[in-house]
């Protein structure tokens, strides 16, 4: 696969068929991706790859949270109209294709309890930042490059992903069953699998704004 194809034809998958990732696999996309480039070759980010017990006490610790309405650790910033336009538009293709009404709250809460539950992916990656680093743009750029890179690698060996900043939310879920360091800010997990092709929310390719809404040329 080029890299041209990879990107256009990257997306975010939310349901996986039940099957693990070889470790093998996971080591070789890990080494691809660390090629990514960072300011300096400051490399300032962890990754931390969980599956089996682990990963299912954090779903389900997510979960309970959750459910009894504990407010995530990192709530989201405020979006401009353009933003929340964006935002708008991608749920109502996703419940359209999950076949969810707007009035059907039980259903939409359920799916985004499914966020928190990382899709019931078979591995996930949390991806932290060197704290001196998170007040500094550049590091958590380069954190956002590793995050690409993690992607596209993975589909060189047929493995889907979503990255999710939700299903990391809960930073003292995360903590509790990880060995974070206090030097460490976590930034989004991604999550990893093979995708299943009768679910339906995987039929969905995002929109991207036009060129010229948001390039300019000189």
């Amino acid at each position: 696969m080029d890299i041209k194809t990879a990107i256009e034809t990257r997306k975010s998958t939310r349901g996986f068929i039940d099957k693990q990732i070889p470790t093998e696999i996971l080591e070789d996309i890990l080494t691809t991706a660390f090629r990514s480039p960072s300011s300096t070759n400051v490399q300032p980010w962890y990754v931390h790859v969980v599956r089996g017990e682990v990963l299912d006490h954090i779903k389900d610790a997510n979960d309970k949270l959750f459910n009894d309405g504990i407010d995530v650790d990192v709530p989201e910033p405020p979006l401009t109209a353009i933003h929340k336009q964006r935002r708008i538009g991608l749920a109502k293709d996703l419940f359209r294709l999950l076949e969810i009404k707007r009035e059907e709250i039980d259903k939409r809460t359920a799916w985004q309890a499914q966020n928190n539950r990382l899709f019931e992916a078979p591995c996930a990656m949390i991806l932290t930042i060197d704290k001196d680093f998170f007040e500094n743009k550049y590091g958590v750029f380069n954190a956002g490059l590793l995050a690409q890179s993690i992607c596209l690698a993975a589909m060189q060996h047929g493995v889907s992903t979503c990255i999710t900043e939700q299903g990391s939310s809960y930073h003292s879920v995360i903590k509790d069953y990880l060995d974070i360091g206090d030097d460490e800010v976590i930034l989004v997990a991604i999550v990893l699998g093979y995708e299943d092709p009768d679910f339906a929310a995987n039929k969905l390719v995002s929109q991207r704004a036009p060129l010229e809404e948001v390039a300019k040329f000189y």
